[in-house]
């Protein structure tokens, strides 16, 4: 089986490592807020009130996924508090017990920028193209289920051909953007791959219904592009 890697991804991709550095007194959050009003349309908050939202622990968590862009010049403010806290000189190697102070504070700006999100809940703030995309894959590798998502036999069918016909990396590497060589695809021809296409396409269809339905194609196929590269990187 196939699922210990697909669960590894979101990590090996998504993870960053903050940086401990001085706190200024108010972080900017206009950024985040506007994220923040798209974190609250997902399917799993569309149906909370805004007042619970402004306390919720998993919006917070789903916030640091889903506006990391956002996030991440933050890191820095909660951490220099967190330090602060500590009685620590704001630079320094990471201190025991640093990071959860510090994920608290984030979860206090995250809740704290709320009250001025909220106000765009119902109509968000548009994402520029390449923002959405970064948005639409944290929830194929967060939130995606994978038993719908992945065509294993497919995936597995690939990544026998592409294994038992070695191919140079200029074949290889463009996988990693969805693209896919007129030799590798050659080589699938017949493993399954349009269907798998098409039953992600109506999945991301069905999840973000309003956006550009070229979007969409881009994103299943840069998701179908790095399954089969790291399923080639499996074991077995």
């Amino acid at each position: 089986m196939l699922r210990p890697l697909w669960a590894a991804i979101p990590a090996l991709l998504l993870a960053s490592l903050p940086v401990a550095a001085e706190a200024p007194p108010s972080p900017d959050t206009v950024r985040l807020e506007r994220c923040l009003a798209h974190v609250a349309n997902n399917p799993e908050f569309s149906g909370r009130s805004s007042e619970a939202l402004g306390s919720d622990g998993q919006f917070a968590k789903a916030a640091k996924d889903y506006c990391g862009d956002e996030i991440s010049p933050l890191w820095k403010v909660v951490h220099g508090r967190a330090r602060q806290q500590m009685g620590l000189p704001a630079n320094g190697p990471p201190a025991y017990g640093q990071q959860a102070l510090a994920e608290r504070e984030m979860d206090a700006i995250i809740l704290g920028a709320w009250p001025k999100a909220s106000t765009m809940r119902a109509e968000p703030p548009a994402l520029g193209r390449q923002r959405l995309t970064r948005y639409v894959m944290v929830w194929l590798l967060k939130d995606g289920d994978d038993a719908q998502m992945i065509d294993e036999t497919a995936v597995l069918c690939a990544r026998d051909r592409l294994r038992k016909n070695p191919l140079p990396q200029d074949d290889l590497a463009p996988l990693l953007q969805g693209k896919f060589s007129p030799t590798v695809t050659r080589l699938i021809a017949d493993c399954g791959y349009p269907a798998w296409r098409d039953r992600l396409g109506a999945i991301l269809s069905a999840r973000f219904p309003a956006e550009d339905p070229a979007l969409r194609a881009d994103i299943a196929n840069w998701y179908i592009g790095q399954m089969t590269f790291w399923a080639m990187l499996s074991e077995g």
